[in-house]
């Protein structure tokens, strides 16, 4: 192998290293705006496609940090307008906050490399959690009393002849 053959190798890696990458990446940031468009447009706090400005160097590193608080804000306004009650008073703030720091320590001497490894960790638990808070979204009835953002057991609707769904199985 000559050093053109190795430079191409090393590029060909490169560029694979980018795009299994960005693949996760691009399904995180779906996740973010289908969940902005499940919030209604009085509640959201930035338009959901602007979550796509992640992905512009640097300036994504200060942006991460704008869409964590505008999505805790947006998902606590939506939540308190249909009395959906949830574990945290900014859904998704904390963890999300932990992910957009740990992820600038990244680049730390000596201590990046954890950092980096945190911040990963930290990631797929924010992006766990919105997703649970866009499922709460979904749901047609939720219970207030239920605390956990996985689950949403109410009451099931009742319909025009004021039965119940589940009243048709005791026939």
């Amino acid at each position: 192998m000559n050093g053109v053959d190795g430079i191409f190798a090393v590029i060909g890696i490169f560029f694979f290293a980018i795009i299994m990458a960005l693949i996760p990446t691009i399904f995180y940031l779906l996740t973010l705006q289908n969940t902005l468009m499940k919030v209604s447009p009085e509640n959201r706090k930035m338009p959901p496609g602007q979550v796509w400005l992640v992905l512009i160097p640097l300036f994504g590193i200060v942006w991460r940090f704008i869409v964590v608080n505008k999505m805790a804000d947006s998902l606590q306004a939506e939540f308190t307008k249909r009395n959906i009650r949830v574990k945290e008073a900014r859904p998704g703030s904390d963890i999300g906050i932990a992910y957009c720091v740990l992820s600038v320590c990244g680049i730390v001497p000596f201590l990046g490399p954890f950092c980096a490894i945190a911040a990963l960790v930290c990631w797929i638990i924010y992006w766990i959690r919105i997703h649970e808070y866009q499922q709460k979204l979904l749901s047609p009835y939720s219970d207030p009393a239920s605390d956990d953002a996985s689950t949403f057991f109410g009451e099931p609707p009742v319909y025009e002849n004021g039965r119940r769904e589940e009243d048709w199985f005791k026939e």
